[in-house]
């Protein structure tokens, strides 16, 4: 029996929240789960994030700005992410007089791991590992990076911020790499959540993206997730990461908007750019 569509939409959001959290428990990382509304700084220019408001319409200006202070006084960027039970409707557009630019939306998606395919079709010699420690967390970053084409400055900055997570085996940051012929050639994070596995961070190196690679990393994470006693995988994925998924058995049930404010200097529009684009 599948789950009911507000439920799934419940766990795609849920998700997202919690892999925000984790993102802000780095040494310099705050996070803030209230009940009007929840925030996570990481101290740095990346994944500064604002999510879950439920605001009265009436408190609506003041309470941007009170949310919005912290980040404007530290001059770090910020996203805000405005997902199906963000109250009131029109927190978009007011962000926007705000100084915050619409930058597209994820795609919510959710799949049924009782319904998880047979292996698809993938290169000869596809194999899949956990990254384990600091070092191949450090090699994993720079292959992410060089799967989505990000440039060494932004690079570095990843390098500062993902590099400082907790990594062990109870972790629910789970990165994981593939090789082709003992190769690296691709990257994913499995995030295991209260209520759901999620992917995060699938990027594929443009001379393997011909071979198939990120459908059979994905199907390998699914399948190990569910092996974990997850029932339902979720996910946050752009327009262009659609088909993949959709092959795969994911179903799209919901919008995330992404709005962002910077303070203007290039290398962090560049970040919250980049991070508009694609879902890490």
């Amino acid at each position: 029996m599948e789950a009911p569509q507000n439920s799934l939409v419940e766990k795609i959001e849920v998700n997202l929240a919690e892999y925000s959290f984790f993102l802000g428990q780095i040494k310099q990382g705050q996070i803030y789960d209230g009940r009007e509304v929840k925030w996570v700084s990481t101290g740095g220019p990346i994944f500064n994030r604002i999510l879950n408001a439920h605001f009265e319409p009436e408190e609506l200006n003041q309470r941007i700005t009170e949310t919005v202070a912290r980040f404007k006084a530290a001059n770090t960027p910020v996203t805000w992410l405005i997902g199906p039970a963000t109250q009131p409707l029109t927190l978009g557009s007011q962000l926007e007089k705000h100084g915050f630019t619409y930058r597209g939306y994820w795609h919510g998606m959710a799949l049924d791991l009782n319904h998880l395919s047979e292996r698809p079709q993938v290169a000869a010699g596809l194999t899949v590992e956990r990254v384990k420690d600091y070092q191949a967390l450090k090699d994993w970053i720079d292959l992410a990076c060089s799967g989505f084409q990000f440039s060494a400055k932004v690079t570095q900055a990843y390098q500062e911020t993902l590099g400082n997570l907790r990594l062990n085996a109870n972790t629910p940051w789970k990165p994981y790499i593939a090789l082709i012929k003992g190769q690296p050639v691709a990257t994913c994070v499995m995030y295991t959540g209260s209520q759901a596995a999620g992917l995060y961070w699938t990027a594929t190196l443009p001379a393997a993206r011909e071979h198939s690679v990120g459908t059979g990393l994905t199907w390998e994470l699914l399948r190990e997730a569910r092996e974990m006693g997850y029932s339902t995988a979720v996910l946050h994925s752009t327009q262009m990461g659609l088909p993949l998924y959709e092959r795969l058995g994911f179903q799209d049930y919901c919008k995330i908007k992404i709005y962002t404010w910077d303070n203007r200097s290039k290398l962090l529009q560049t970040l919250v750019k980049i991070k508009a684009k694609l879902h890490l």
